[in-house]
C-alpha cells in the first residue's frame, strides 16, 4: 500500500492515478473514479454512478407510486375526469369505452400498485378535437424552484414505467393555462410490447410563458394514449398552444382489449442538463398519504349522544389531517344519519369549513339524540 500526503499542488491541469483495476482522474471541474464494473463521476452539482444520477432526488410528482386511492379505491371508471388514484385523472373525449383503475401489481420500483387502462371498446378513428390522456396537475409551490418562465429556467427529467402494445406514444408538459406545451415521444417496439419498460424523457426549462408559483396549478404532466389533429404539434420544442402529441402519435385506443399500464413516475430537476434520472424511490407511506390529503381527503363523522332530545338540529365537527391547498368544497360520499329514539334516520347535512376544522350540521330533525356513527364526507381542493 502507498500513501501520499500533500497539502497543495499548483499548476496541474489534471491528476491521473491508476493501477491494473481502477483509474482516478481529477480535474478542476470533475472527479472520475472507474473500473470494469463501477464508474463514478462528480461534476458540478451532479453525482452519477454507472449512468444513474445519485444526487438529491426530489420528486415533484404527488403519489408517484399510485398507492393512494382515497376516492375510488381499486374500483374502475369509464367517465372523463375519473381519478383511479389520488392526483391522477383520466380525461377523454372519444367514441369508445376506456376502463381505468388502480391494480395490485408490484412494480420494478417496489410499489404494490400501478394504474391500468383497458380499451373496452375502441375508437378506430380519432376526430380532430378528440383525445385520451392521463394527467396530473402540480401545484406552483412544489415547482417554484424550477423558475420556469424566467431566463434561469431549470431542465427536468421524467422517468416512468410503461407497459403497452407496440406504437409511438407521447408525454407532454404544459403550464396551467395550456398555452405552453412541450411534447416528447417514445416508441414501444414489437419486442417490448406488453412488457414492463423504463422510459426516460428530458424537457428543457421553459424561459417563456407564465408558470404560477403559488397554491394554484402550475405544471401538468400528461400521458397521451390518443389525440386528434387539434392537439397535435411539433415534438421536442416549446410551443405556444395546447399540444399533447404529434402526427406520429399512435392511436392507442383503436384496438379492443389493448391494455396500458403506467407506474413508478418521477419528475426531477436536472440543472446540469445531464438527461440522467435518479433511481425511483417510493415516499414513506405516511408522507405519501399526507401529500395527497392536501388536495382530497375523506372523513367519517363521530358517534355522539346527547343527554336529551333536540327538536331541530344536531352538530358535530371533525379535524382535517393537514392544511389543504385552498378552502375545500365539502360533499357527502355516503349517507349521514342521526339518532332518534334509538333509531338511525337519514339526513343531508350542511358543512362549514374553518381552517382544518369541518362542521357537520343537520337541521329540521325530529327528537334528535345524537349523530349516528355512519356517513362519509369528502373535502376536495383539487386543481
Amino acid at each position: 500500500m502507498s500513501e501520499l500526503t500533500v497539502s497543495q499542488i499548483n499548476g496541474l491541469s489534471s491528476l491521473n492515478v491508476s493501477n491494473a483495476t481502477s483509474n482516478v482522474v481529477i480535474t478542476p471541474n470533475s472527479i472520475n473514479v472507474g473500473n470494469s464494473t463501477v464508474n463514478t463521476a462528480i461534476s458540478g452539482n451532479t453525482f452519477t454512478q454507472n449512468g444513474i444520477n445519485l444526487k438529491d432526488s426530489k420528486n415533484y410528482i404527488v403519489n408517484p407510486g399510485f398507492r393512494i386511492s382515497q376516492e375510488n379505491g381499486a374500483n374502475t371508471g369509464t367517465t372523463t375526469n375519473f381519478y383511479p388514484v389520488d392526483q391522477w385523472a383520466m380525461y377523454h373525449d372519444q367514441d369508445g369505452t376506456l376502463t381505468i383503475g388502480q391494480v395490485a401489481s408490484t412494480t420494478p420500483g417496489g410499489s404494490p400498485n400501478r394504474v391500468r387502462m383497458t380499451v373496452t371498446s375502441p375508437d378506430t378513428s380519432i376526430a380532430a378535437g378528440q383525445y385520451a390522456i392521463f394527467r396530473q396537475y402540480i401545484e406552483g409551490y412544489r415547482t417554484a424552484d424550477l423558475r420556469w418562465g424566467t431566463a434561469n429556467a431549470v431542465d427536468v427529467v421524467l422517468r416512468f414505467g410503461f407497459k403497452g402494445p407496440a406504437g409511438t406514444y407521447a408525454v407532454a408538459i404544459q403550464n396551467q393555462d395550456a398555452n405552453r406545451s412541450f411534447v416528447r415521444e417514445f416508441t414501444i417496439s414489437g419486442g417490448d410490447a406488453n412488457t414492463d419498460t423504463l422510459q426516460t424523457l428530458t424537457f428543457p426549462g421553459d424561459t417563456s410563458g407564465t408558470w404560477d408559483t403559488d397554491n394554484t396549478a402550475s405544471l401538468q404532466v400528461i400521458f397521451v394514449f390518443a389525440t386528434g389533429s387539434t392537439y397535435r404539434g411539433t415534438a421536442d420544442a416549446w410551443q405556444a398552444g395546447n399540444y399533447v402529441g404529434t402526427s406520429s402519435t399512435s392511436n392507442g385506443i383503436g384496438t379492443t382489449s389493448d391494455v396500458f399500464e403506467i407506474f413508478d413516475v418521477g419528475l426531477y430537476a436536472d440543472p446540469d442538463s445531464t438527461g440522467v434520472a435518479p433511481r425511483f424511490e417510493l415516499p414513506h407511506y405516511d408522507i405519501d398519504l399526507l401529500e395527497c390529503q392536501r388536495y382530497y381527503v375523506q372523513f367519517n363523522n363521530v358517534i355522539t349522544y346527547y343527554p336529551g332530545s333536540r327538536s331541530f338540529s344536531v352538530y358535530e365537527s371533525t379535524q382535517l389531517p393537514t392544511d389543504m391547498r385552498v378552502t375545500p368544497s365539502v360533499s357527502v360520499v355516503s349517507q349521514f344519519q342521526y339518532w332518534s329514539g334509538g333509531t338511525r334516520i337519514n339526513f343531508t347535512p350542511s358543512f362549514g369549513v374553518a381552517g382544518r376544522r369541518i362542521s357537520i350540521q343537520g337541521t329540521g330533525l325530529t327528537n334528535a339524540t345524537g349523530m349516528a356513527g355512519s356517513g362519509v364526507g369528502a373535502a376536495n381542493a383539487r386543481m
